[in-house]
Protein backbone atom coordinates (compact mmCIF):
# COMPACT_ATOMS: atom_id res chain seq x y z
CA UNK A 1 0.00 0.00 0.00
CA UNK A 2 0.94 3.68 -0.18
CA UNK A 3 1.54 5.56 2.77
CA UNK A 4 -0.83 6.92 5.16
CA UNK A 5 1.80 9.12 6.67
CA UNK A 6 -0.17 12.57 7.61
CA UNK A 7 -3.70 10.48 7.05
CA UNK A 8 -6.11 11.16 9.78
CA UNK A 9 -7.97 7.98 11.30
CA UNK A 10 -10.66 7.75 14.33
CA UNK A 11 -11.39 4.49 16.08
CA UNK A 12 -13.97 3.91 18.25
CA UNK A 13 -14.69 1.00 20.62
CA UNK A 14 -13.36 -0.78 23.78
CA UNK A 15 -10.20 0.40 25.09
CA UNK A 16 -9.42 -2.22 28.03
CA UNK A 17 -6.84 -4.26 29.59
CA UNK A 18 -6.48 -8.03 28.64
CA UNK A 19 -6.38 -10.56 31.38
CA UNK A 20 -4.64 -13.61 29.15
CA UNK A 21 -4.34 -16.94 30.20
CA UNK A 22 -2.49 -19.58 28.23
CA UNK A 23 -4.14 -22.98 29.55
CA UNK A 24 -4.40 -26.23 27.30
CA UNK A 25 -8.03 -26.46 28.84
CA UNK A 26 -10.81 -24.17 30.39
CA UNK A 27 -11.89 -24.91 33.79
CA UNK A 28 -14.93 -26.26 34.51
CA UNK A 29 -16.99 -25.17 37.41
CA UNK A 30 -15.64 -26.43 41.26
CA UNK A 31 -12.82 -26.83 39.43
CA UNK A 32 -9.12 -25.45 39.73
CA UNK A 33 -6.89 -25.43 36.85
CA UNK A 34 -2.95 -24.39 36.40
CA UNK A 35 -2.45 -22.12 33.61
CA UNK A 36 0.94 -22.00 31.84
CA UNK A 37 1.00 -18.00 32.12
CA UNK A 38 -1.34 -14.66 32.98
CA UNK A 39 -0.26 -11.66 31.85
CA UNK A 40 -2.13 -8.11 31.88
CA UNK A 41 -1.74 -6.09 28.70
CA UNK A 42 -3.76 -3.67 27.27
CA UNK A 43 -6.49 -4.89 25.06
CA UNK A 44 -9.86 -4.41 22.99
CA UNK A 45 -10.18 -4.40 19.40
CA UNK A 46 -10.65 -0.37 18.91
CA UNK A 47 -7.24 -0.73 20.96
CA UNK A 48 -5.47 -3.05 18.57
CA UNK A 49 -6.61 -1.29 15.23
CA UNK A 50 -5.47 2.18 16.80
CA UNK A 51 -2.23 0.95 17.36
CA UNK A 52 -1.55 -0.59 14.15
CA UNK A 53 -2.86 2.28 11.77
CA UNK A 54 -0.38 4.25 14.13
CA UNK A 55 2.56 2.08 13.58
CA UNK A 56 1.58 2.55 9.70
CA UNK A 57 2.33 6.55 10.52
CA UNK A 58 -1.21 7.74 10.37
CA UNK A 59 -2.52 9.90 12.88
CA UNK A 60 -4.59 8.26 15.10
CA UNK A 61 -7.30 9.26 17.23
CA UNK A 62 -8.76 7.38 20.04
CA UNK A 63 -13.06 7.43 20.53
CA UNK A 64 -13.84 5.46 24.02
CA UNK A 65 -13.84 5.27 27.61
CA UNK A 66 -11.86 3.98 30.29
CA UNK A 67 -12.13 4.10 34.69
CA UNK A 68 -9.89 6.75 35.95
CA UNK A 69 -7.87 3.88 38.00
CA UNK A 70 -4.33 1.89 37.65
CA UNK A 71 -5.67 -0.11 34.38
CA UNK A 72 -6.92 3.10 33.15
CA UNK A 73 -3.68 4.37 33.38
CA UNK A 74 -2.15 1.18 31.55
CA UNK A 75 -4.33 1.94 28.46
CA UNK A 76 -3.44 5.59 28.07
CA UNK A 77 -0.07 5.21 28.44
CA UNK A 78 -0.09 2.45 26.01
CA UNK A 79 -1.78 4.06 23.14
CA UNK A 80 0.27 7.20 24.33
CA UNK A 81 3.42 5.35 23.46
CA UNK A 82 2.27 4.20 20.33
CA UNK A 83 1.67 8.11 19.16
CA UNK A 84 -2.20 7.76 19.76
CA UNK A 85 -3.83 10.99 20.61
CA UNK A 86 -6.21 10.11 23.44
CA UNK A 87 -7.77 13.13 23.33
CA UNK A 88 -11.28 11.32 22.71
CA UNK A 89 -11.01 9.15 25.40
CA UNK A 90 -13.54 9.87 28.58
CA UNK A 91 -11.49 9.11 31.99
CA UNK A 92 -14.56 8.26 34.18
CA UNK A 93 -14.36 9.27 37.80
CA UNK A 94 -15.27 6.10 40.50
CA UNK A 95 -15.64 3.64 37.48
CA UNK A 96 -13.58 0.76 36.78
CA UNK A 97 -11.59 0.60 33.28
CA UNK A 98 -13.13 -2.83 31.48
CA UNK A 99 -11.22 -5.80 31.60
CA UNK A 100 -11.22 -8.82 29.32
CA UNK A 101 -10.39 -12.26 30.25
CA UNK A 102 -8.85 -14.25 27.17
CA UNK A 103 -7.86 -17.96 27.33
CA UNK A 104 -5.80 -19.08 24.74
CA UNK A 105 -4.82 -22.89 24.09
CA UNK A 106 -1.21 -24.16 21.99
CA UNK A 107 -3.21 -24.68 19.03
CA UNK A 108 -4.35 -21.11 19.09
CA UNK A 109 -7.46 -21.34 19.73
CA UNK A 110 -9.05 -18.32 21.95
CA UNK A 111 -11.92 -17.71 23.65
CA UNK A 112 -12.91 -14.84 25.65
CA UNK A 113 -15.13 -13.16 28.85
CA UNK A 114 -15.70 -9.61 28.97
CA UNK A 115 -18.14 -6.80 30.23
CA UNK A 116 -18.25 -2.86 29.89
CA UNK A 117 -20.14 -1.53 32.60
CA UNK A 118 -23.06 1.50 31.97
CA UNK A 119 -20.00 3.50 33.37
CA UNK A 120 -17.66 2.87 30.62
CA UNK A 121 -19.73 2.60 27.68
CA UNK A 122 -19.80 4.64 25.04
CA UNK A 123 -22.68 7.28 24.86
CA UNK A 124 -23.99 9.50 22.05
CA UNK A 125 -22.50 12.63 24.13
CA UNK A 126 -19.40 11.21 23.38
CA UNK A 127 -19.85 10.46 19.58
CA UNK A 128 -21.35 14.66 19.79
CA UNK A 129 -18.18 15.38 21.38
CA UNK A 130 -15.92 14.18 18.61
CA UNK A 131 -18.19 15.98 15.78
CA UNK A 132 -15.40 17.98 14.49
CA UNK A 133 -12.52 14.99 14.49
CA UNK A 134 -15.03 12.55 13.08
CA UNK A 135 -16.38 15.30 10.38
CA UNK A 136 -12.33 16.20 9.46
CA UNK A 137 -11.26 12.34 9.40
CA UNK A 138 -9.94 10.63 6.39
CA UNK A 139 -11.38 7.06 7.52
CA UNK A 140 -13.41 6.07 10.86
CA UNK A 141 -13.17 2.49 12.33
CA UNK A 142 -15.91 1.45 14.22
CA UNK A 143 -16.42 -2.13 16.24
CA UNK A 144 -19.52 -3.00 18.45
CA UNK A 145 -17.98 -2.80 21.74
CA UNK A 146 -20.67 -0.24 22.12
CA UNK A 147 -24.25 0.04 23.22
CA UNK A 148 -26.95 -0.33 19.94
CA UNK A 149 -28.11 3.26 20.50
CA UNK A 150 -24.42 4.59 20.22
CA UNK A 151 -23.98 2.36 17.14
CA UNK A 152 -27.03 3.61 15.77
CA UNK A 153 -26.11 7.76 17.19
CA UNK A 154 -22.57 6.90 15.58
CA UNK A 155 -23.24 5.62 11.97
CA UNK A 156 -26.22 8.10 11.62
CA UNK A 157 -23.65 11.34 12.41
CA UNK A 158 -21.47 9.47 9.94
CA UNK A 159 -23.96 9.87 7.42
CA UNK A 160 -22.53 13.07 6.63
CA UNK A 161 -18.95 12.68 6.73
CA UNK A 162 -16.99 12.72 4.04
CA UNK A 163 -14.62 10.11 5.74
CA UNK A 164 -14.47 6.51 4.75
CA UNK A 165 -16.23 4.13 7.41
CA UNK A 166 -15.36 0.72 7.71
CA UNK A 167 -17.35 -1.36 10.46
CA UNK A 168 -16.09 -4.54 12.39
CA UNK A 169 -19.38 -5.74 13.58
CA UNK A 170 -18.10 -7.35 16.57
CA UNK A 171 -18.51 -8.47 19.60
CA UNK A 172 -21.94 -9.36 18.02
CA UNK A 173 -24.65 -6.59 19.10
CA UNK A 174 -28.26 -7.41 19.53
CA UNK A 175 -30.56 -5.83 16.55
CA UNK A 176 -27.54 -4.53 14.93
CA UNK A 177 -29.29 -5.80 11.82
CA UNK A 178 -31.79 -3.09 12.77
CA UNK A 179 -29.06 -0.23 12.30
CA UNK A 180 -28.43 2.37 9.23
CA UNK A 181 -25.85 1.24 6.64
CA UNK A 182 -26.30 3.80 4.52
CA UNK A 183 -23.10 5.71 5.47
CA UNK A 184 -20.91 2.93 5.96
CA UNK A 185 -18.33 2.17 2.96
CA UNK A 186 -17.22 -1.23 4.70
CA UNK A 187 -18.49 -4.09 6.35
CA UNK A 188 -15.83 -6.54 8.10
CA UNK A 189 -17.95 -9.61 9.66
CA UNK A 190 -16.93 -12.71 10.80
CA UNK A 191 -19.23 -15.64 9.03
CA UNK A 192 -21.44 -15.83 11.99
CA UNK A 193 -21.03 -12.45 12.92
CA UNK A 194 -22.35 -11.80 9.16
CA UNK A 195 -25.13 -14.73 9.27
CA UNK A 196 -26.84 -12.56 12.19
CA UNK A 197 -26.79 -9.71 10.36
CA UNK A 198 -28.86 -11.14 7.84
CA UNK A 199 -31.17 -12.03 11.07
CA UNK A 200 -34.55 -13.41 9.89
CA UNK A 201 -33.53 -14.73 6.89
CA UNK A 202 -33.67 -18.37 6.31
CA UNK A 203 -31.24 -19.31 3.96
CA UNK A 204 -28.50 -17.26 6.23
CA UNK A 205 -27.65 -20.23 8.52
CA UNK A 206 -27.07 -22.60 5.84
CA UNK A 207 -26.07 -20.55 2.91
CA UNK A 208 -22.20 -21.23 1.33
CA UNK A 209 -19.72 -18.70 2.63
CA UNK A 210 -19.52 -17.58 -0.52
CA UNK A 211 -22.65 -16.80 -0.61
CA UNK A 212 -22.99 -14.53 2.30
CA UNK A 213 -21.19 -11.08 1.14
CA UNK A 214 -23.63 -10.80 -2.16
CA UNK A 215 -26.57 -11.42 0.83
CA UNK A 216 -25.38 -9.06 3.39
CA UNK A 217 -24.80 -6.58 0.63
CA UNK A 218 -28.56 -6.86 -0.37
CA UNK A 219 -29.34 -6.34 2.95
CA UNK A 220 -27.63 -3.19 4.06
CA UNK A 221 -26.73 -1.85 0.81
CA UNK A 222 -23.33 -1.30 1.82
CA UNK A 223 -20.61 -1.38 -1.21
CA UNK A 224 -17.70 -3.56 0.40
CA UNK A 225 -18.79 -6.75 2.43
CA UNK A 226 -15.50 -8.60 2.79
CA UNK A 227 -16.37 -11.66 5.24
CA UNK A 228 -13.37 -13.10 7.22
CA UNK A 229 -13.42 -17.10 7.34
CA UNK A 230 -10.05 -17.39 9.55
CA UNK A 231 -7.84 -20.30 8.21
CA UNK A 232 -10.36 -20.23 5.13
CA UNK A 233 -9.12 -16.80 4.16
CA UNK A 234 -11.99 -14.36 3.13
CA UNK A 235 -15.13 -14.21 0.72
CA UNK A 236 -15.70 -10.75 -0.52
CA UNK A 237 -18.56 -9.05 -2.62
CA UNK A 238 -17.00 -5.60 -3.41
CA UNK A 239 -17.69 -2.60 -6.14
CA UNK A 240 -19.46 -5.39 -8.15
CA UNK A 241 -16.40 -8.07 -7.93
CA UNK A 242 -17.14 -10.96 -5.76
CA UNK A 243 -14.54 -13.50 -4.89
CA UNK A 244 -12.41 -15.63 -2.16
CA UNK A 245 -8.95 -14.68 -1.23
CA UNK A 246 -6.91 -17.38 1.17
CA UNK A 247 -5.13 -17.01 4.19
CA UNK A 248 -1.81 -16.53 3.36
CA UNK A 249 -0.16 -19.39 5.01
CA UNK A 250 2.09 -19.41 8.63
CA UNK A 251 4.50 -21.84 9.70
CA UNK A 252 2.44 -21.87 13.23
CA UNK A 253 -0.90 -20.54 15.02
CA UNK A 254 0.20 -19.06 18.12
CA UNK A 255 -2.87 -16.66 19.07
CA UNK A 256 -5.39 -15.76 16.98
CA UNK A 257 -6.56 -12.82 19.50
CA UNK A 258 -5.13 -9.87 17.44
CA UNK A 259 -6.32 -11.44 13.85
CA UNK A 260 -9.07 -9.56 12.77
CA UNK A 261 -8.31 -6.37 14.49
CA UNK A 262 -4.77 -6.11 12.16
CA UNK A 263 -7.13 -7.18 9.03
CA UNK A 264 -9.23 -4.07 9.96
CA UNK A 265 -6.59 -1.35 10.05
CA UNK A 266 -4.36 -2.97 7.73
CA UNK A 267 -8.06 -2.86 5.34
CA UNK A 268 -8.95 0.57 6.05
CA UNK A 269 -5.28 1.87 5.92
CA UNK A 270 -4.63 0.03 2.10
CA UNK A 271 -8.35 1.61 1.28
CA UNK A 272 -7.60 5.57 1.88
CA UNK A 273 -4.24 4.92 0.25
CA UNK A 274 -5.96 4.25 -3.11
CA UNK A 275 -5.42 0.67 -3.47
CA UNK A 276 -7.20 -1.07 -5.36
CA UNK A 277 -9.86 -3.76 -3.37
CA UNK A 278 -7.56 -6.84 -4.63
CA UNK A 279 -4.84 -4.95 -2.88
CA UNK A 280 -6.19 -3.82 0.54
CA UNK A 281 -7.83 -7.31 1.00
CA UNK A 282 -3.86 -8.93 0.40
CA UNK A 283 -2.79 -6.40 2.43
CA UNK A 284 -5.42 -6.82 5.39
CA UNK A 285 -4.62 -10.81 4.52
CA UNK A 286 -0.72 -10.42 5.40
CA UNK A 287 -1.07 -8.35 8.72
CA UNK A 288 -3.49 -10.62 9.75
CA UNK A 289 -0.88 -13.79 8.87
CA UNK A 290 1.47 -11.84 10.90
CA UNK A 291 -0.14 -11.26 13.89
CA UNK A 292 -1.26 -14.93 14.63
CA UNK A 293 2.61 -15.39 14.67
CA UNK A 294 2.28 -13.66 18.05
CA UNK A 295 0.71 -13.68 21.31
CA UNK A 296 -1.45 -11.16 22.56
CA UNK A 297 -3.88 -8.72 20.74
CA UNK A 298 -1.83 -4.99 20.83
CA UNK A 299 1.34 -7.07 20.84
CA UNK A 300 0.48 -8.89 17.78
CA UNK A 301 0.01 -5.95 15.75
CA UNK A 302 2.63 -5.57 12.79
CA UNK A 303 5.16 -2.73 13.42
CA UNK A 304 4.49 -0.57 9.96
CA UNK A 305 5.17 -0.42 6.21
CA UNK A 306 6.89 -3.18 4.72
CA UNK A 307 4.91 -5.73 5.98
Amino acid sequence: MDSVAGRRFVVIGAYVVDCIARTSELPAWESATLAESITLVPGGKALNQAIALSRLGADVQALGVVGRDPAGGIVIEALERNRVDTTLIRCQDNANTPVCMCFANNSGETSFLWRISEETAITPTDIDRAENELASADAVLMTYELPLDTARHALSTLRSSSATVVVQPSPPLADAHTLPYDGVDALLPNLAEARALLAGRQSAATSSPSDVPVMLHKATGVPRIIVTCGADGCHAFADSMAGHFPAHPVPQVVDTTGASDAFAAYFAASTVSGSPIETAINDALAAAAHSIQRAGGSASMPPGPGL
